[in-house]
């Protein structure tokens, strides 16, 4: 018997629902739902959907990042980060969510998957301090 992984669960709803639309989609769905409720995933929703999300989003070059700083981004800085996320990552669209921290004295903190690229001034501030104490 093969283990129900969220990953594979995710794959198999997407697999299934791909092409299909109208009722077809609707009993995809419904068979999917007393499949889960079967095998007692319907708990795991909030991940298989997270899986799903990302299955969908690398089949259509989709990046999803989040970007903290103390203000809002101005329309010209969010439009030169998309380009370069896009770039960068060989996406054809990117989804930017825009957190505020008032902790952050200046600059930008971009989180894309794994990534972290961190160029707030207080994580500059914090590797001078590594780097002095250091040397």
């Amino acid at each position: 018997m093969k283990t129900l992984s969220i990953k594979n669960v995710s794959s198999a709803i997407y697999k299934t629902t791909m092409d299909k639309n109208g009722s077809d989609l609707t009993i995809a769905l419904e068979n999917i739902v007393l499949f889960l409720k079967r095998n007692k995933l319907l708990s795991k929703s909030k991940d298989i959907l997270y899986n799903l999300e990302k299955i969908i989003d690398k089949e259509n070059s989709i990046i999803r990042a989040t970007v903290t700083s103390r203000v809002p981004l101005s329309k010209e800085a969010h439009d030169e980060l998309v380009e370069n996320i896009k770039k960068r990552y060989k996406a054809k669209q990117v989804e930017i969510d825009q957190i505020e921290d008032k902790s952050i004295i200046s600059g930008i903190k971009v989180e894309i998957e794994d990534e972290v690229i961190d160029l707030s001034v207080s994580h500059q501030l914090h590797q001078l301090q590594n780097y002095l104490i250091k040397n």
